[in-house]
């Protein structure tokens, strides 16, 4: 789930440098003598973080799990070596581009680590995940590897690489899906539910129902089973926080499948059918993994109602939703229209008729799907028709009064008008005749009506067909088919409902922020700070310099309980320099109370070091933050419903300063400097509603005699670049 966090670069800037002075290490103890090799694959992973969890508790402790690093290839190593299973976070898929949701996890032993094998480290057998996925007998998803290429780019292994990226799509969908409709955000939460989605697939599939109806295709009842297991578990499971619980308890897990089920179908399909390509079938995934469409419709409050136990016998609406649902995910579109008949309703629609036939049938061999709303024109009538009563009134707005319908003619060219009625007879509340926009042909079309006199304090429920109106239909009679009416969605579209927006100069669209510094007070937009010319200041940074920005609380957004975030920065001459400083921080611990965000740094249990590089890359110094209590403590509030101002000038001549004794001269710097934010745990997204990329910097962590690198630790989040220029 994607909750747009809009919090501007330079607070996370703020955040990081305020932060060099964490505490304590991150465990180091051996397990084993012999070192530990293995591959971490959602798409070969990159920089993501390996840990051995030598508690077997299968949470990631930062303090006591030794961590080992995958490289570009998705290969890491634990030199002393791990005989515990392995838990992986983090980093960025080879295949998409995109930072993974949720932990993987595998047992001891593996040299995979996969979604697949996150179903063994939930309880499955290896044999009964080869049935539920149809694998041949005897395959070892802890030493296949799944993502393998050979020669030409094609994968060596192509059915058990889309099977894994199946699985992950399925988990991660249910993980973000819950988290909507649990109003929460960050990757607390959603490692959390990931974890309580890969159990509930694993108790679906145990007893022997196949994940998989073939090869190409998923089984809808194990998906649909498999989430309503997810949201029993996930309002009282003892990982999940208390507020998400409390809010996920009132929805029928039954309503949840049926309105998320047909997308999360779709979407597995879509990567099972998408070829032995590597490149092909990353293309697919990137699409799929990055749609949020899914859960911004859950969290949506209208489509909330419909999900909670008391309304869940509405059967036939939910499943019309979690059809809406699937075809919007499907064609990429940001809209949900609302299904008013589709005739598959449980109980049959009611229908009327004057001087005709109407019924609903099985759809012709023609066209159609499922059943179908069939009128039989005949005896010389020139006004004959029918009409259906939909399950609810028909919601029009202003700006939404079009309906549409797949509709069979048996010619070209005859008029085919609707209105629509108010429920019950006689029809005394309507709408005039209105005439299809679209010229009708021989055959099945899609049609649409656009009812420009609907009065929206009247209640219609009735929709009247006349087709042919006006023309005396021929003895041997006329037959008609209707399918699928819908009232299409002319609103702005579904976006997620939790999220911080800027709101500085009265409507938050501007992004803007000020930087007081000394005398001078600059205001400049995000948009300023990320074009290539950039933003100026002056250099040293005043004691007192602040950067003020204001942000509004939408729809209520919360933080799970033990939300923590890591934070990286890199700044980059630009021109003739190769100066370049880069600094990180792990486990910043976040926590809200009502309006108040409160950032800390704590004490111990905290890795900062900061690594600089002279312009003319002779010389290179490593500061270790771990043994300095300057910092550690340190806490920062975020008002989410107005002004924030941040001494910006202390913190950034803090960490200045810690450099200066390695390199002389860091407060004459001047010239242009390109300027990479990253933070981890958190979504980013730009105020148009895009979510930044995801990048990864390398810090620096440790120096050969040579003064040259010898290790790193990478930091992969949402990241923003931006450049600023230094005057004396």
């Amino acid at each position: 789930m994607y909750f747009k966090l809009r919090l501007i670069p330079t607070a996370v800037a703020t955040l990081l440098v305020a932060a060099c002075g964490g505490g304590g290490g991150g465990g180091s103890s051996a397990v084993a003598s012999n070192p530990s090799i293995g591959v971490a694959v959602d798409g070969y992973l990159s920089g993501s973080a390996v840990y051995c969890d030598i508690g077997n508790t299968g949470v990631i402790d930062t303090v006591n799990d030794p961590v080992a690093y995958t490289q570009t290839n998705g290969k890491f190593v634990f030199p002393t070596g791990c005989t515990h299973q392995l838990l992986v976070s983090g980093g960025t898929s080879s295949d998409t581009g995109l930072s993974p949701v949720g932990v993987f996890t595998a047992p001891a032993g593996s040299k995979l680590v996969t979604p697949l094998t996150t179903l063994l480290a939930a309880g499955l057998s290896q044999s009964q995940l080869n049935t539920a996925l149809n694998l041949p007998s005897g395959t070892d998803v802890t030493a296949l590897d799944p993502a393998a290429l050979d020669g030409s780019g094609n994968l060596i292994n192509a059915a058990l690489y889309k099977k894994t990226l199946t699985v992950q799509q399925l988990l991660l969908q249910t993980a973000q899906g819950l988290s909507s409709l649990g109003n929460s955000a960050g990757t607390t939460t959603a490692n959390s539910l990931y974890a309580v989605a890969a159990s509930a697939l694993a108790k679906t599939v145990v007893g022997g129902t196949p994940l998989l109806s073939s090869d190409t295709s998923v089984n809808p009842d194990a998906v649909g089973a498999m989430l309503q297991n997810a949201v029993s578990a996930a309002s009282t499971s003892t990982q999940v926080d208390s507020g998400v619980k409390s809010a996920l308890a009132g929805f029928s897990p039954a309503a949840v499948a049926a309105a998320a089920g047909p997308a999360y179908v779709g979407q597995a399909n879509a990567l099972l059918g998408s070829g032995s390509q590597g490149s092909a079938v990353g293309t697919v995934a990137a699409k799929q993994q990055s749609s949020t469409f899914v859960s911004n419709v859950l969290g949506d409050a209208t489509n909330k109602q419909l999900l909670l136990t008391s309304t869940a016998a509405a059967s036939s609406t939910l499943a019309a939703l979690g059809n809406s649902v699937a075809s919007a995910d499907a064609t990429g579109t940001t809209t949900l229209d609302t299904v008013l008949a589709n005739f598959e309703e449980s109980s049959p629609l009611l229908t009327g008729t004057f001087y005709a036939g109407a019924d609903i049938v099985a759809a012709p061999a023609s066209g159609g799907s499922g059943k179908v709303l069939q009128i039989s024109r005949g005896n010389g009538a020139n006004y004959a028709g029918g009409w259906v009563n939909t399950e609810k009134a028909i919601a029009f707005t202003s700006a939404r009064k079009t309906l549409s319908a797949q509709v069979y003619s048996p010619a070209a060219g005859i008029p085919m008008p609707l209105h629509v009625d108010a429920l019950g007879a006689p029809h005394t509340i309507y709408t005039a005749d209105t005439q299809a926009n679209e010229t009708v042909v021989k055959g099945w079309q899609t049609l649409t009506w656009t009812i420009s006199d609907a009065d929206l304090t009247k209640a219609y429920q009735s929709i009247v067909l006349t087709p042919n109106l006006g023309t005396t239909a021929p003895a041997a009679g006329e037959i008609y088919y209707y399918d699928n009416f819908v009232l299409k969605t002319d609103a702005p579209p579904i976006v997620a409902t939790h999220y911080l927006k800027l709101t500085n100069e009265g409507d938050g669209k501007n992004d803007t922020f000020t930087l007081a510094n000394g005398s001078t007070s600059t205001k400049f937009s995000m948009a300023q700070f990320q074009s290539s010319a950039g933003i100026s200041t002056s250099w040293p940074l005043a004691s007192n310099a602040t950067l003020s920005f204001s942000l509004s609380n939408v729809g209520g957004f919360t933080l799970s309980a033990g939300q923590k975030v890591d934070a990286a920065l890199q700044i980059s001459q630009v021109g003739t320099g190769t100066g370049v400083l880069k600094a990180y921080v792990q486990n910043v611990a976040l926590s809200q109370s009502g309006n108040n965000l409160t950032v800390t740094v704590p004490v111990s249990n905290s890795n900062a070091t900061a690594y600089a590089s002279s312009a003319t890359s002779s010389f290179a110094a490593i500061v270790d933050y771990s043994a300095s209590s300057a910092a550690g403590g340190v806490t920062s509030t975020l008002n989410l419903a107005g002004n924030n101002t941040f001494n910006l000038g202390n913190v950034v001549n803090y960490a200045a300063n810690s450099l200066s004794s390695q390199f002389s001269g860091i407060n004459a710097l001047t010239g242009t400097f390109q300027v990479t934010l990253v933070v981890t745990g958190l979504p980013l997204y730009q105020a148009s509603g895009v979510i930044y990329p995801t990048m990864t910097i390398n810090v620096p962590t440790s120096l050969t005699s040579a003064r040259t690198v010898q290790s790193t630790v990478p930091i992969t989040g949402q990241g923003i670049v931006g450049y600023v220029t230094l005057t004396p």
